[in-house]
């Protein structure tokens, strides 16, 4: 570790409704690895160049597996660390080899008629125009939860309670004795699922562990230990997201009405929106640790140094360089997002259902009132009022 005095990190702007993005704009500027020292005591390497994150995030010779520690130090979510997400190549390629059949882009496409179905009628839920309502109460919150419970079979009398426990889970200010009953809860309550069978379409993902379960090429362990971390991977993230995108379209009436006359520009948008907005408090992926010396530009990373790769920076890079590579937000090489293609499209379709069904959609609050959520590793809004009015034929 380099002799220069870390910096406390996460940074204390990453807390903030604007973010931490001028941080990191001078960090690629001036220099490679940053020292920096976490919240407990424990110091680590902040990576933040484009081309420094994304090989960190595809290089094995830095491990998730010896990361527990430094991760907890910076996102203390037991399903962080208790899962998929906290395993190295020879265990983690055999249990997402199983799973990956079940999020192909294909299997995403078939969702989409139901998806914006599902959207349409939390759209047809606002209320009349010109009153005020929550966005996040009534859009960015449970759009997700809808989805990612109708991709698990979760029942719709269930889904309250399951954002009860998801939030618990990945809480970062809860007593741990909660967290740790929200994540035993979560397990409990999906020890049963794989054994449905697969005769019940209307299990969804858990119909397809089922049968691999029954095939032997999944354990039930292993299926049941999956499906709460699908159920926070695919929800949380995209509650906080999907926030953002409202924030931006309530503040942006050109953008909005752009996508309003043209529809098929929304994914790129979408595209945009992961470059630009940040999806957790410390700006980056889960921390790895080097097995090995590694040397990352000019700074030689020793053997188990621990490494935090800024997706959040390199993200922000991309808008200024001419190749114009691909975001970072759903990861890169064997960590990279298992839902990734489910998480654009419902993305995709959440923008859409408020492109096309209002005409107008603005802040009822002044910008400046507006909160993070706190107690939470993934970056969200406490609320957002706004003002909507429906098109004439919505």
């Amino acid at each position: 570790m380099s002799s220069a005095e870390p910096a406390a990190f996460p940074f204390a702007e990453s807390t903030t409704v604007e973010g931490a993005g001028a941080r990191y704009r001078q960090l690629r500027q001036n220099q490679g690895p940053l020292p920096v020292r976490l919240p407990h005591g424990g110091t680590a390497w902040l990576v933040s160049r484009y081309e420094d994150v994304e090989s960190v995030l595809r290089d094995p010779r830095f491990s998730r597996e010896l990361a527990g520690d430094a991760v907890s130090e910076v996102m203390p979510s037991l399903l962080v660390r208790t899962s998929l997400l906290s395993l190295d190549a020879i265990d983690h390629d055999r249990i997402r080899a199983c799973v990956a059949p079940l999020f192909t882009r294909e299997a995403a496409e078939a969702l989409r008629p139901r998806i914006r179905k599902l959207v349409r009628a939390r759209t047809d839920a606002f209320p009349p125009d010109a009153h005020p309502f929550d966005g996040v109460a009534a859009y960015s919150l449970p759009v997700p939860v809808d989805v990612i419970s109708e991709v698990l079979g979760v029942p719709a009398a269930d889904r309250e309670q399951f954002y009860l426990w998801a939030d618990l889970a990945i809480s970062s200010d809860a007593l741990p004795a909660a967290v740790y009953a929200a994540h035993d809860d979560l397990l409990g309550y999906f020890a049963t699922a794989p054994k449905q069978g697969a005769d019940q379409p209307s299990a969804g993902l858990r119909t397809g562990l089922a049968r691999m379960v029954d095939a032997g090429r999944l354990s039930h362990e292993a299926a049941v230990s999956l499906l709460p971390l699908l159920l926070v991977a695919g929800y949380e993230t995209s509650v906080g997201q999907l926030g953002f995108y409202l924030l931006d379209l309530a503040t942006r009436p050109e953008h909005h009405a752009a996508l309003r006359q043209h529809p098929d520009r929304i994914p790129e948008a979408v595209t945009t929106y992961l470059r630009t907005v940040p999806y957790n408090v410390i700006g980056g992926a889960l921390a790895r640790v080097a097995r090995e010396a590694v040397q990352i530009g000019s700074v030689t990373i020793a053997a188990d140094e621990t490494v935090i790769p800024s997706v959040e920076a390199a993200n922000m890079q991309t808008l200024s360089m001419s190749s114009r590579p691909d975001h970072l937000s759903f990861g890169a090489g064997l960590h990279a997002c298992l839902g990734s293609w489910l998480a654009q499209l419902e993305l995709e379709e959440a923008v859409f259902g408020i492109a096309s069904g209002f005409e107008s959609i603005e802040l009822a609050v002044e910008l400046e009132e507006l909160r993070l959520k706190e107690g939470s590793v993934v970056r969200s809004l406490q609320t957002l009022p706004l003002l909507a009015r429906r098109t004439t034929d919505h």
